[in-house]
């Protein structure tokens, strides 16, 4: 009997465990979701200055949230042709 006790006492101790741990990954997984979100902003905004090739823009376009993949980006010749 005194074994079950034990293997019970493990169980409880093993389920806090798991509980706690869970409770301070929450805002771990908060905070990388945060950071994401900003780090998907920062490349929205400061990728679009350093490419040099319109293929480049054309390619990477959807990923930076154009409203129309094929949108130009930056200013290449076709950026200037009325759509």
């Amino acid at each position: 009997m005194a074994r079950r006790s034990i293997e019970q006492s493990l169980a409880q101790l093993e389920a806090q465990r798991s509980a706690r741990k869970t409770r301070l990954s929450k805002p771990v997984r908060a905070n990388d979701l945060e950071f994401t979100d900003r780090l998907d902003d920062c490349l929205c905004r400061e990728l679009p200055d350093f490419l040099t090739r319109d293929s480049d823009k054309v390619l990477l376009a959807d990923l930076f949230n154009a409203k129309d993949a094929s949108e130009p980006v930056g200013n290449s010749p076709s950026a200037k042709e009325p759509a």
